[in-house]
């Protein structure tokens, strides 16, 4: 009969432990109508709005890129990823000319609309391992990417630069 009692409870101590160690995909599984199972049901829905938290926190909400925050966390774990694997690690780093002065001429709605379009363009020509932020707001997308040799993250580099050379003869 204690175990009746103990083995639902056992089940959400052991989502709220990995939820507290970062695991934000821990489910509780309780099922049922009792109150274990509506406490499940609670912790699950709390556990999933943390997560959501958590992703709203790295990203930036106009563009859907990694933000400052994120560009940081991933730069110190695939810093530490490529010293121990003896692998290069490239960062590619894009400026919009004139944006300023493009926002004051053109508006800010206009502008976000600009920002948008430079996102997705960079975001559908970046590698399948690579990683866009937007780490300077409304100013600058970095793309990063992992290459073996400097010549792949030169050609990279040169892959988004092209992306956008298309993308501002198309607004013309």
């Amino acid at each position: 009969l204690a175990s009746l009692a103990t083995r639902p409870l056992g089940a959400l101590l052991r989502v709220v432990d990995r939820a507290v160690a970062g695991d934000l995909d821990a489910r509780t599984r309780v099922g049922g109508y009792d109150e274990a199972a509506r406490l499940g049901a609670g912790l699950d829905r709390l556990v999933g709005d943390m997560r959501e938290a958590q992703r709203l926190s790295v990203t930036d909400p106009l563009t859907g890129l990694g933000n400052h925050r994120h560009f940081h966390e991933r730069r110190d774990r695939d810093l530490t990823e490529a010293e121990d694997k003896g692998m290069p690690l490239s960062v590619c780093v894009l400026d919009i000319d004139n944006f300023k002065s493009f926002n004051d001429h053109y508006g800010f709605p206009l502008g976000d609309t600009a920002i948008s379009a430079v996102a997705d363009v960079l975001a559908s020509v970046i590698e399948a391992q690579g990683v866009l932020h937007n780490l300077v707001v409304t100013e600058q997308e970095v793309g990063r990417g992992k290459s073996r040799k400097l010549r792949f993250a030169v050609a990279a580099g040169e892959r988004r630069r092209r992306a956008m050379l298309l993308l501002q003869q198309r607004g013309r």
